[in-house]
């Protein structure tokens, strides 16, 4: 008898039966790894082949939420070293908080598959699309991810289709390829010849045939606002500074002049009117209130006549009763200069600076990083912040998303001006829809990201951090102008086309005529709330015709 157990035949075959699903997985995980022109085709596959394995799975929710495990590992394999490297911790730490992340993060796709399962024949398998559709954006819309990726974010390379999110934003997108790759295999499932595939297959063509033809209309409207756009030159500064000299107190004077030097080659070369440096390039804390940096230690102007957007570290003074209140949940051990430390609140902020040395505006960051910007729970349990000692202690900010420059211009009938109205979005705040409504609604004619993804090493995620923040120019129809210390810096259209970069890891600098866009499109004034309702409703009927019905 030998002594080897090997797997039985029964065994082998329910392992085969996993392939769909982590194929589908891998195809997924390829499309979103960068812009790519394959990038839609290569996910529609993986849809379809993914849902295929779900919809004819024994056990579905188990699978699905290995699909979305191996989805994860491949998508953020870099999570580890940016773990370590931007909160500290070590390596092994590090790694089991990916692996954490990939398995709550994969619990999106469980629970699509454990909703399509439960309620796929309630309307009959003709609509049972529909509610595969409703699952999984029950899924991708409650199911918190740090990393908010979307099944439609690969598609971004087709235009016509992605211009869809001007009205309805993204998930609805990420809706309708599950609900067209369930009724295409409906169609070859239940239909018998040629001609019952064809009449099978035309739900699906005619929902591609109307998002298409939307978005296509959407595309005229956006090229005719293009074109009549006051514009104004802008300069992307990408300095190019290591983790080792942005981070150090002794690299701080020669960071400023590497960044000056780029942006004086800009305004005097190039004529830019407006100059934007990335995320906390200036690495000094200045005081929030300060009302001009002439004669001041912060003063980094080059001389040249143009406004500045920086990145800049501030601070404000504790309320004395809100200090109080941090105090009292202190430990009496804790070391005074910590204690001390907690008389500021300390901002990740950007700054709009006029020639003069005037400050035009600052808004300090709204949406911070778990791990990176702030520890969650340190304040109540500081010994936390032995396990992550590179965690920042910044706070929420609470000023306008808007800072205004008014440009001065010599035109034909003497002196004219210019309005910008920018919308900042710091780092991580692009990834985050409603931030672009935010800065949109509030009357911001350019979104602006300042950045810095040197923490990610030379791997995709600088790629994805633009895929998945080019959404933001679709949905409120606004240029977005990005700028990062290593790349990528960009220049993206509202068609989410980024137009111009530069290289990672390179030093140099954008220059474009910059169109300033008005049009508050219907997602900027009204969000997710339309397709929300949507799915209430239709969550609601399912649950009275179970009761009625009995389908558990």
């Amino acid at each position: 008898m030998s002594m080897l157990n090997l797997p039985s035949w029964t065994s082998l075959k329910a392992i085969s039966r996993l392939w769909p699903i982590c194929v589908g997985a891998c195809l997924a995980a390829a499309s979103v790894m960068s812009i790519a022109p394959w990038g839609p085709l290569i996910a529609w596959l993986g849809v379809l082949t993914f849902v295929c394995g779900i919809m004819y799975s024994k056990h579905p929710v188990r699978r699905a939420w290995l699909a979305g495990f191996v989805f994860h590992c491949l998508s953020f394999y870099w999570l580890s070293d940016t773990l370590a490297i931007f909160g500290g911790f070590p390596k092994p730490i590090a790694m089991g908080l990916n692996l954490l992340f990939a398995a709550i993060s994969s619990l999106q796709f469980g629970l699509f598959a454990w909703l399509a399962l439960r309620w796929k024949d309630a309307f009959g398998p003709r609509f049972s699309c529909l509610i595969y559709g409703l699952a999984w954006f029950l899924g991708e819309y409650f199911v918190p991810r740090i990393f908010p990726w979307y099944l439609a974010s690969s598609q971004l390379p087709w235009s016509e289709f992605c211009g869809l999110a001007e009205f309805v934003g993204i998930y609805p997108l990420s809706v309708l390829m599950i609900v067209i790759s369930v009724a295409t295999i409906r169609a070859f499932e239940s239909s018998s010849g040629v001609l019952g595939v064809i009449k099978a297959m035309s739900l699906p063509v005619a929902l591609l045939v109307c998002a298409t033809s939307l978005g296509s209309w959407r595309s005229h409207l956006v090229a005719i606002d293009l074109d009549t756009a006051q514009k104004v030159s802008v300069a992307l500064i990408q300095g190019n500074l290591s983790l080792e000299k942005k981070g150090q107190a002794a690299y701080f004077d020669s960071n400023i002049d590497a960044y000056r030097d780029l942006t004086r080659k800009a305004v005097t070369q190039q004529g830019a009117e407006l100059v934007i440096w990335p995320e906390s390039i200036m690495s000094s804390w200045m005081p929030e209130k300060i009302k001009s940096l002439e004669g001041t230690s912060w003063d980094i102007r080059t001389g040249k006549d143009a406004a500045l957007l920086i990145g800049a570290l501030t601070y404000r003074e504790r309320d004395p009763r809100d200090l109080a209140a941090v105090l009292a949940r202190m430990p009496e051990s804790l070391d005074p200069r910590v204690r001390e430390e907690m008389r500021y609140l300390k901002y990740n902020s950007a700054t709009g600076i006029y020639p003069d040395g005037k400050i035009a505006g600052t808004y300090h960051k709204q949406v911070l990083m778990p791990f990176g910007e702030y520890l969650p729970l340190s304040e109540r349990f500081p010994v936390l912040r032995s396990l992550s000692p590179n965690s920042g202690d910044f706070s929420v900010g609470d000023l306008s998303p808007r800072i205004d420059f008014v440009i001065p211009r010599h035109g034909e009938r003497g002196e004219e001006s210019i309005t910008v109205r920018v919308g900042p979005l710091i780092c991580y705040e692009d990834l985050v829809a409603n931030m672009g409504r935010k800065a949109s609604l509030a009357g911001a004619n350019l979104l602006v990201n300042l950045t810095n993804d040197a923490w990610y090493g030379p791997t995709s995620a600088p790629y994805q951090h633009n895929l998945l923040a080019s959404w933001r120019a679709i949905e409120t129809r606004r240029m977005l102008l990005r700028a990062t210390n290593t790349g990528l810096s960009a220049i993206i259209d509202p068609f989410g086309v980024t137009k111009e970069t530069l290289d990672l890891f390179s030093r140099g600098l954008i220059i474009s005529s910059v169109p300033l866009l008005d049009t508050e499109t219907f997602y900027t004034l009204w969000g997710d709330l339309p397709i929300l309702l949507c799915a209430v409703f239709l969550l609601f009927v399912l649950i009275l015709k179970s009761r009625w019905s009995g389908i558990s």
